[in-house]
């Protein structure tokens, strides 16, 4: 993961420290320019790598009690257009709404789609093939 990372950061060494401020500051104009209803779009910048995270006042759906939720990471590059930027923050709003749906979906007052589900969980379940098959008319 280190050498992935410091692979990125080499591409964008290749900036001057102009070159970075110009497009940092292009970056925070798109960010800036974003709206959801509720959301927040934050643009971060850890060791030289920028990236956007939502913030949301919310209520949590397991307990009820008003709580603020962070979206995973989008990283961005410093070779993005304007509009890529702006298409990264609607993916990550979407992302995020998906998300909501999944947690706040309920079958028998379950949330059976929450994206919080342990895989190995996930896998035993697949590995006892738990599915709901269609009765083949004859």
């Amino acid at each position: 993961m280190k050498a992935i990372k410091n692979y990125i950061k080499s591409l964008w060494s290749s900036l001057s420290e102009n070159q970075f401020n110009e497009r940092f500051q292009a970056m925070i104009v798109a960010v800036s320019s974003v709206s959801y209803p509720g959301f927040h779009f934050n643009l971060f910048l850890k060791d030289g790598v920028p990236y956007i995270q939502i913030e949301c006042a919310d209520t949590c759906s397991i307990t009820g009690e008003p709580y603020t939720w962070k979206s995973r990471k989008w990283l961005l590059s410093y070779h993005m257009t304007h509009s890529e930027i702006v298409q990264t923050c609607f993916l990550a709003a979407k992302t995020a709404v998906i998300h909501e749906v999944h947690e706040n979906f309920k079958y028998m007052d379950q949330p059976i789609y929450r994206p919080h589900y342990n895989v190995n969980e996930l896998h035993q379940l697949s590995r006892v093939n738990a599915v709901d098959i269609r009765d083949e008319p004859t």
